[in-house]
């Protein structure tokens, strides 16, 4: 009945590793080397049948296949962030190095040799597996590097990402809402609150989009920004003030319409 009952425990969570981010210069450098390597093996492959030519891609594929570890990918994505799911088993967080860019994910890997002592000396265990993972994942959005977080747990490395375009909106609505609020308080020249308000024509649309604000708002909104244009250092400033409150005009327009 005791043994039943041990059995019956839950087995520990594997622990949880957080990957930094590589510089992607220095990245893109080691994922040079490894693409070279293919190469080299590629045109061994090509001496081996006498310099036939037209099997280039052939070759290509064999060497990859002979010293890089497949990896399999999911990813999955909601309104604010992608995630995506790499299975690289067997492979420590200390033996890969990830990067994130706006539009790509790198995945470098290598496996340590493990030497191990015999009789006669020292002696490395040979792995017929391919000991090494060049994997890169595109994106289908953009999303914020500095934001992105890469875990690995039983062979499981997962990157959680945040999407630009949010961060762009929610910058826009954090910009407006402070500016409503120092023209509540009696600011008469807010030009510097403008400059604040520079994603605002970027993000707009997206903000519009997303936002469950009301009419009036909508409308309160877009006399704020057309107040600003007033005040605005350049043209520039003014014309981006102003095409953001002609957007946030339409959106008002169109939430009356749809009542």
């Amino acid at each position: 009945m005791k043994s039943k009952r041990i059995s019956q425990k839950q087995q520990p969570e594997p622990p949880t590793t957080l990957l930094n981010l590589q510089n992607v210069e220095d990245l893109h450098w080691k994922m040079q080397q490894v693409q070279l390597a293919i190469a080299r093996r590629a045109y061994e492959l090509f001496e081996t049948r006498g310099c036939e030519h037209g099997h280039a891609w052939e070759d290509w594929f064999r060497a990859e296949s002979e010293l890089l570890r497949p990896v399999s990918v999911s990813m999955s994505e909601s309104d604010d962030r992608i995630s995506v799911r790499a299975n690289v088993l067997g492979f420590e967080g200390n033996e890969l190095k990830v990067g994130v860019e706006p539009r790509r994910l790198t995945i470098l890997g290598k496996k340590e040799t493990i030497a191990t002592k015999t009789e006669g000396g020292t002696a490395e265990n040979i792995d017929w597996v391919p000991d090494q993972i060049l994997q890169l994942i595109d994106l289908a959005t953009d999303v914020i590097p500095e934001g992105s977080v890469v875990e690995l747990q039983a062979g499981l490395l997962t990157f959680e990402l945040p999407k630009a375009a949010k961060h762009e909106a929610k910058t826009a609505a954090a910009a407006a809402q402070g500016t409503i609020q120092a023209r509540s308080l009696g600011v008469r020249n807010p030009s510097a609150a403008v400059k604040d308000l520079i994603p605002m024509k970027r993000a707009s649309q997206q903000l519009i989009k997303d936002s469950a604000e009301t009419a009036n708002q909508f409308e309160t909104t877009a006399q704020l920004l057309e107040d600003l244009a007033v005040h605005a250092d350049s043209g520039k400033e003014r014309q981006r003030c102003l095409a953001a409150a002609r957007d946030f005009r339409r959106a008002a327009q169109n939430k009356s319409a749809n009542r």
